[in-house]
């Protein structure tokens, strides 16, 4: 079974530079004391991508996934507004989707995976 790690909509920032990570899950990817580390995650066609997740340096000091992830963006034709779920397996390994929202009249009332 799987525990679901993130479920965030996505900004523009997250779509152009990098994906801002909760702060409360950052000790499933980094080790205590770390300010950076690598983690891959598989996609939902099997396709292995390498993730960067760092503490940003300064007065906004929370972390964000770089790496592959504009890669991952890109090829998955991201936009704002999607939403981007990632699971950590028992294994330890990590899976990522990316779902877009389905509206009627305005209203997202489901989210359809890409």
């Amino acid at each position: 079974m799987a525990a679901e790690v993130v479920n965030k909509v996505l900004t523009e920032t997250d779509v152009q530079h990098r994906l801002s990570w909760p702060t409360p899950h950052l000790g499933q990817i980094l080790p205590p004391g770390a300010r950076e580390a690598y983690f891959e995650v598989v996609d939902n066609c099997g396709h292995l991508w390498l993730f960067k997740c760092k503490i940003r340096n300064g007065k906004y000091a929370k972390p964000v996934i770089t790496g592959r992830w504009r890669d991952f963006a890109r090829a998955k034709g991201v936009m704002r507004g999607y939403k981007v779920v990632i699971w950590q397996h028992q294994d330890g390994h990590f899976s990522i989707q990316v779902q877009k929202p389905f509206r009627l009249f305005g209203k997202v009332i489901e989210w359809t995976e890409v």
